[in-house]
């Protein structure tokens, strides 16, 4: 953070890096609410298909995991407290 007495005094190269960065991060940002319009439009059309959203969100999740080289045995692990979660609510 830069501190109160030199925010004024800002210019030259550090005030077009600030600008530069700014710039670029609402670029993303833009880029991002695009992206996320459409994964929205693809849940609804999933939803549309009969799927449902928060077990493609689950499989997503899972396949997003795998990617990333997560243990396998966590993965196991959550499937068997679950069915245990399931039996014992019936």
């Amino acid at each position: 953070m830069i501190p109160e007495s030199d925010r004024s005094s800002l210019g030259g190269h550090a005030a077009d890096q600030l600008r530069g960065i700014v710039r670029r991060i609402e670029v993303i940002e833009d880029k991002t609410r695009g992206l996320d319009a459409e994964k929205g439009t693809l849940y609804a059309e999933a939803r549309a298909c009969g799927f449902d959203r928060q077990t493609i969100r689950k499989l997503i999740s899972r396949r997003r995991n795998k990617d990333r080289g997560l243990d396998v045995k966590a993965e196991t692990l959550l499937d068997k407290y679950e069915a245990v979660m399931i039996t014992d609510a019936g």
